[in-house]
């Protein structure tokens, strides 16, 4: 048995280039086998904090090649699918096709035999499976679900994957009418076994591959009769009991994306998501710059508060373009974490780039007052391939243009779609060129920035975004034709 107390202690001490090393000579003694697994889970870990996404691939993959547990091997697997999301130039179809594989662990699975209730007058049972009803980016999505939906037509059960905190008490206060159910540390097979007691009707789970994948676990038994993914994943799940993918007519354009689903799209004409965060007391429009850093008040100052890992080496070429372009500006990296290796990767990472305006890039770890930080900020740069989703519309909240580059496939139109859904669409740009130009063209307008920055506040807030009673009139309407589809067919 392996002793990793000399690695906990390069965690600890934040030495991850040398806990990586360490590793690595494990590795020798032990190439292959269970303990190869742990190994290559932890090596996986190391490409996480050092924003080396491609080390983190594949050392998930082969985490899930050498472990003997199904449940850990789709796990570690489903941990690859996520680190894929962040590299750059993988084209659509080989994303699909390494989803597509996750099915794989699936094949001997017994599925539930399901004999629905036909009564299509009758109120629909809607299950919503998350790991999300915690703090966390994703949290700001999914009060809809439990506090907006229509009584007369459906009943609602929350099925909660996470430990419980203080927002999770919140969730359940607004969603008082909704049945809750906690499925945290059981197993996938008993939480099936509970959602198939409750003889629900449409089953959606809202994390996808996020978490290991800890709701497609349980869908992967098929415990409700239709099942749909969506919100937490931005492409498709890979898992052939999943029935429809919940959509947006931005993010999926049938024509070219419908291969690129194992399930059904379900295309909504509004919004895919609707932002509804739980504390909105802690946004505070204001225009007065802060001086955090705009220290001599005339700076454009373009920021990216985003998860690190998102920050390609392309994305930093672009921007430092961006910079040389306009005089005076600077670049915020604002992390979403306060793990201090991410930074120091990202900045040798600058280093080796050569980028010419590196002393005009300031990188700074997450914190609590992050949305104060908004208040020097002018313009926000969103990511790319791995579109950003929580920060876009926190940064709209808060009166900043986000300008975003439209992908080529699902996941790449995330911002594209929160934008076009906010009335925003003059921010989306269809290349890296354009993303340059336009960046650099509001950057110069400093007159313009000012005047839009209540003008984007007022719009996003009255959007179809932050819309709950719609977005939930129009998603369920789907629910109702998606069931009476089944019961003609069955």
């Amino acid at each position: 048995m392996v002793d990793y107390s000399i690695y906990e202690g390069y965690i600890r001490n934040n030495n991850i280039g040398e806990a990586i090393h360490y590793l690595r000579e494990l590795l020798k003694e032990n190439p292959t086998g269970k303990t190869a697994g742990e190994i290559y889970e932890k090596l996986g870990y190391c490409g996480y904090l050092t924003c080396n996404m491609r080390l983190a691939a594949d050392c998930y993959v082969k985490a899930a090649q050498n472990d003997e547990i199904l449940k850990n091997q789709v796990e570690h697997f489903s941990s690859f699918l996520f680190c894929l999301q962040y590299i750059d130039g993988i084209s659509p179809a080989d994303l699909t096709k390494n989803i597509a594989y996750y099915d794989r662990f699936f094949q001997e699975q017994q599925l539930y035999k399901h004999c629905p209730d036909k009564n299509i007058t009758r109120k629909l049972r809607i299950g919503y499976l998350s790991a999300d009803w915690r703090e966390h980016a994703m949290a700001d999505f999914l009060s809809p679900f439990v506090s907006n939906f229509d009584e007369d037509k459906f009943e609602v059960f929350a099925y909660v994957l996470n430990e419980a905190d203080n927002y999770t008490y919140r969730f359940k206060e607004l969603g008082q009418k909704a049945i809750w159910r906690d499925l945290n540390n059981i197993s996938p097979l008993e939480g099936a076994e509970t959602i198939y007691q409750d003889h629900i009707d449409i089953l959606v789970d809202l994390g996808g591959h996020s978490h290991g994948g800890v709701g497609l676990l349980i869908m992967a038994n098929k415990p409700a009769p239709l099942q749909m993914s969506g919100l937490g994943w931005i492409n498709t799940t890979g898992l052939s009991t999943v029935d429809y993918f919940l959509t947006d007519r931005v993010c999926c354009k049938l024509a070219e994306d419908e291969d690129l689903f194992c399930e059904k799209p379900l295309v909504l004409e509004g919004p895919q998501l609707c932002y509804a965060p739980l504390e909105r007391d802690k946004f505070c429009f204001v225009t007065k710059p802060l001086g955090r850093y705009k220290r001599q008040g005339t700076e454009t100052v373009y920021g990216v508060f985003s998860n690190y890992n998102k920050i390609t080496d392309e994305m930093l070429r672009v921007w430092d373009t961006i910079l040389s372009q306009v005089p005076d500006s600077l670049l915020v990296l604002k992390d979403t974490t306060g793990e201090l290796a991410r930074q120091e990767a990202l900045r040798a990472r600058m280093g080796k780039l050569g980028l010419k305006n590196v002393n005009q890039i300031i990188v700074e770890q997450g914190s609590r007052d992050y949305l104060d930080c908004y208040r020097d900020i002018d313009i926000v740069l969103d990511t790319y391939p791995y579109t950003g989703g929580a920060t876009v519309c926190e940064a709209l909240y808060m009166g900043r243009p986000v300008l975003a580059l439209r992908g080529d496939n699902h996941g790449r139109r995330f911002s594209s779609s929160i934008l076009e859904n906010a009335g925003l669409r003059d921010f989306i740009t269809s290349d890296k060129e354009e993303y340059v130009k336009k960046a650099a063209a509001m950057g110069k307008d400093k007159e313009h920035l000012h005047q839009l920055q209540q003008e984007i506040s007022d719009k996003f807030m009255h959007s179809s975004v932050m819309d709950s009673q719609a977005y939930m009139r129009e998603l369920e309407g789907k629910y109702q034709e998606i069931w009476e589809n089944f019961v003609l067919r069955t």
